[in-house]
């Protein structure tokens, strides 16, 4: 039985959801005995920070008087973004410009002191969803992301139930203090050696257990190791919750629709030629295990589990350098999408698709295409906004709907570039703030070329030498201190040009996408955006990671750095990226519980945000009904054709713990988030209007609306129908705004999405 909490914070957010966020808005002239202001969705032309510009049709309904009257308005706004509870606050508002086209020069005076009076100083709320889609209309093109490398990894295949076992190069030893074991630190996963037997063993949870007298294989299924090692696998069961890392069951939240996509049956010269080159190149990588990889044999059965099912053990395959292992359950099973002019993999969780009438596979792996005639390889980098036009015939609501995200200038692709755009912001109160930082030794720091800046290397936070001061970055958070060794102090402001110049083929490159944005005497307003924790805008579409190697800092602690390949990012436009194991949560839960049980040997990337910005575990069940499957976890949708969101679905919620500021490591040291949203919940222009939210203002402050009759334009009182080189739908941007305006309301449904990356 799982007994679940509610914390103040999740009161809170189920509270701000309960109440509408939907448009236009409603605010009272002079107590309402003048009238109402009614405001519509506003519409983005920059966000800069945390500082967004952005105009808003408006309509001033006068007491006694039967028509209303149009204008335009334009503001600032300081954006404050919580991505756990899907919401925006919009405040500090400055309206610097109100336009009325139907009013005389008296009226446009007064009507605007109307607006400029009685609009909340408080601001108002919206969804995320609804801020993204007015972030449609802003002027700057999407950013690109410069610098990224996107050489493919080792890419394996199994036809079985297999799961990667990844090192950080050749398996490292560390002794695990006052037992007879010592660890493996370079892995994520537990690898633990029994000193006395020189056997080394994985824990795989519900019982099960691996053997190798080798960390690299082959690994055996069955038995059971010594009893100090499953004192500390108890001990890092107990550790997981406290450390806050979340291990959800994507496969509830997104179940394949089996009558989405017809069968085919693969022409045996090329798909079936491809199936067993699948099979050879993964016996010849399992023979190669003295060059660079071992891989394990299966096993007969795994240990009784809870339900007492025979289960059948997952295969180990290991690896030493950058690898992505592509498995299904038997012999790839061929559908069609696209109206057959495409097939894919049905019995896979990693998307793999190939033109009905073409030779290339396409996989994609940390948001990039990699294409091949044959599984062998070579594989090469397919960029998102080259691939053939077919995809972006794939339907949304198909079960492989979901990679519609990674084809450019489709319009998911264009959301989740738009969220990349959106930081999530806070309050950091300066006296609750603090920071130690461990050195392994004297600190060490190394020169980024191209710049005034250096690193420190020796440790497992990201510390920046730029001239003679020094600015750690721990969970999205700056500190400054005159000396590496501190004491540290939140940072009022960080040299953000120097900063802005890492590149990416440096391990502390996420720290360019760290801000501050303003300060008071008691606290520091602060924010990061996705690329903090690694998504990043790549030719129209997001894409995980770097795609750099960076070599881990080996002397007497071990400090890895954070990895593109060999997690199983995966993304999708409810819960955004993910990380996991392919088939089950227990290797993964196990490894955390014993690297957090160890005092130097956590297997953690630099810079505080442990584990993935949104952490899911990529499970297909072992056992049970449905158990003998990966469920497929490519599509966008709660189940097919549904189009549903996967909170409408019993037992299926978006990820709410995508925020940095709200995990553990944070929650001292920000300000009080229940009384801001009360506050901006109360005060905020947040009372819903009458009326359907179709009306737009244009860049010169004239109004306009969209029908179900096509688009019409406010004149002389009146709407008349746009036509010609007026027509705003078509030649103004309308169209592209009032399809974001309407993607967001149905998203926006009962609250907004949790997530990074996407929410991410």
């Amino acid at each position: 039985m799982r007994i679940i909490a509610f914390t103040p914070l999740a009161l809170c957010a189920a509270a701000l959801h309960a109440q509408d966020y939907s448009w236009p808005r409603e605010i009272p002239v002079g107590g309402g005995a003048i009238g109402t202001i009614v405001l519509y969705q506003p519409q983005a032309e920059k966000l800069t920070g945390n500082q967004l510009t952005a105009r808003g049709a408006i309509a001033l309904k006068v007491s006694g008087k039967p028509d209303p009257i149009f204008g335009a308005m334009w503001m600032t706004a300081i954006v404050d973004v919580d991505r756990d509870s899907g919401m925006v606050w919009l405040h500090g508002l400055k309206i610097s410009r109100v336009r009325w086209p139907e009013a005389t020069p008296e009226q446009q005076t007064r009507f605007t002191q109307y607006v400029e009076q009685d609009f909340p100083a408080a601001g108002f709320r919206m969804t995320i969803e609804r801020l993204q889609a007015s972030l449609a209309s802003a002027d700057a093109e999407r950013s690109h992301t410069d610098g990224l490398k996107n050489d493919p990894p080792r890419i394996m295949f199994a036809e079985q139930l297999a799961v990667l076992l990844m090192y950080d190069g050749e398996p490292r030893l560390e002794p695990v203090p006052n037992t007879g074991l010592q660890l493996v630190v370079n892995t994520p996963f537990g690898v633990v050696k029994d000193t006395a037997s020189g056997t080394y063993w994985l824990g795989a949870g519900e019982n099960l257990w691996y053997s190798a007298t080798d960390p690299k294989g082959p690994w055996k299924a069955g038995g059971t190791p010594p009893a100090e090692i499953l004192k500390h696998a108890q001990a890092g069961d107990s550790l997981i919750a406290q450390a806050d890392i979340p291990t959800t069951r994507p496969d509830t939240l997104f179940a394949a629709d089996s009558s989405a996509a017809v069968p085919t049956t693969p022409s045996p010269t090329s798909l079936q030629a491809d199936s067993a080159a699948a099979r050879v190149d993964t016996l010849a990588s399992r023979s190669d295990s003295a060059a660079r990889t071992a891989a394990a044999s299966t096993t007969a059965a795994a240990t009784t589990a809870v339900d007492s099912a025979a289960l059948s053990a997952p295969v180990i395959v290991t690896a030493t350098e950058p690898t992505e292992l592509v498995v299904t359950q038997g012999p790839p099973t061929w559908k069609t999408t696209a109206g057959g002019k495409l097939l894919y993999v049905e019995n896979t969780e990693t998307p793999w698709i190939r033109e009905t009438e073409g030779k290339d596979n396409y996989l994609l792996i940390a948001g990039r295409w990699f294409k091949s005639p044959s599984l062998q390889g070579p594989w090469a980098f397919a960029r998102p906004d080259s691939l053939p036009a077919v995809f972006q015939e794939i339907p949304a609501e198909s079960p492989i709907g979901g990679v519609r995200s990674s084809i450019a200038l489709t319009v998911e692709a264009q959301d989740a570039l738009l969220d990349l755009e959106i930081p999530q912001t806070t309050a950091v109160q300066r006296s609750q703030a603090t920071l130690a930082v461990k050195y392994d030794g004297e600190p060490k720091f190394t020169p980024i070329p191209g710049t005034s800046v250096a690193y420190a290397t020796n440790t497992a936070s990201q510390v920046l030498q730029v001239g003679g001061a020094f600015y750690a970055c721990d969970n999205a958070v700056w500190f400054k201190s005159a000396s590496a060794q501190g004491p540290w102090a939140v940072a009022d402001s960080i040299p953000k040009s120097e900063i802005a110049k890492i590149p990416p083929s440096t391990p502390v490159y996420n720290l360019t996408y760290v801000d501050v944005y303003a300060a008071t005497p008691q606290v520091v307003y602060v924010g990061y955006t996705p690329g903090y924790v690694g998504a990043y805008p790549y030719y129209g579409v997001p894409v995980y990671g770097t795609g750099w190697y960076y070599p881990p800092y080996v002397g007497a602690v071990y400090y890895p750095h954070a990895v593109t390949y060999g997690v199983h990012a995966t993304y999708n436009p409810y819960t955004g990226w993910g990380m996991g194991t392919t088939v089950a949560t227990g290797f993964f839960a196990f490894g955390i519980g014993v690297a957090i049980g160890s005092s130097h040997s956590g297997y953690y990337p630099a810079g505080g945000y442990r584990g993935c910005f949104n952490c899911t575990i990529n499970t297909g069940g072992r056992g049970g009904a449905g158990g003998g499957r990966n469920q497929v976890n490519i599509g966008n949708t709660a189940g097919g054709g549904s189009r549903q969101r996967p909170a409408n679905r019993a037992g299926q919620q978006p990820s709410r713990n995508s925020n940095l500021y709200n995990k553990p490591q944070n929650r001292g040291r920000t300000a009080d988030r229940a009384t801001r949203n009360q506050a901006s919940s109360q005060l905020g222009a947040n009372r819903r209007g009458g009326g359907s939210n179709n009306v737009f203002a244009d860049r010169n402050g004239d109004v306009h609306r969209r029908t179900n009759n096509g688009w019409e334009s406010r004149q002389g009182n009146n709407w008349s129908r746009d036509g010609g080189s007026s027509n705003y739908g078509s030649r103004g941007g309308g169209n592209r705004e009032y399809q974001a305006r309407q993607r967001s309301s149905t998203r926006s449904s009962g609250g907004g999405r949790g997530g990074g990356g996407r929410r991410r």
